[in-house]
């Protein structure tokens, strides 16, 4: 098994070196990752979410974004954007399909280590994906964005799942903290790219 090798940033953000990821991790070095929010934009839109695998090391069976993951050392935001979405959706994209947001510094504690990262933050419009979820995703949910924007105010979130099914989802149930991720960064880029 190899061990995986992640970018080193300084707090100004200033590349400096690799370490492996469990590293990265337990000394809350300042790494960067992937998310890649995918939606569909048609009427009151529609924003897509995994259900991690009862596998994963972190947060087994808990939703979450529909793309995440660690950019390896060396490997540029867009190709791991691409390889990620492949690994955990199937979706074959083409790099332009990729709409770029911006990158997030966030901190949060986790599994009693703190998790320092940049988040390079990607939108991929897609009116009917057709996942194939990977090994590390049990299911592909979603939500429609009304609702989706009042997932503060609840204490669960109403998503569909496969065959449409109706799903109500304790906020419990998500990974890491509460986000404004998709307000801040990605509801500006489906106005502008979708009008």
């Amino acid at each position: 098994m190899s061990i995986e090798m992640v970018n080193i940033f300084s707090d100004d953000m200033a590349l400096t070196g690799s370490a492996p990821r469990s590293e990265a991790h337990r000394l809350g070095l300042l790494h960067d990752v992937v998310h890649c929010w995918i939606v569909d934009p048609r009427g009151e839109g529609r924003v897509f979410f995994q259900r991690r695998a009862a596998s994963k090391e972190t947060f087994p069976g808990y939703y979450d974004i529909a793309v995440g993951g660690h950019i390896a050392a060396g490997e540029a935001p867009l190709d791991a954007a691409i390889r990620e979405t492949r690994e955990e959706t199937g979706l074959l994209l083409t790099p332009e399909r990729l709409i770029f947001a911006g990158s997030v510094r966030k901190a949060d504690y986790f599994y009693e280590h703190l998790d320092r990262e940049i988040g390079r933050v990607f939108l991929l419009l897609e009116p009917e994906p057709e996942f194939r979820p990977g090994d590390e995703v049990d299911e592909m949910v979603w939500v429609a964005v009304p609702e989706y924007l009042r997932r503060f105010d609840k204490p669960e979130i109403q998503a569909h799942g496969d065959g449409g099914r109706e799903l109500s989802i304790p906020l419990t149930l998500w990974a890491g903290s509460p986000s404004r991720e998709f307000e801040d960064w990605i509801l500006p880029l489906i106005w502008k790219n979708h009008v």
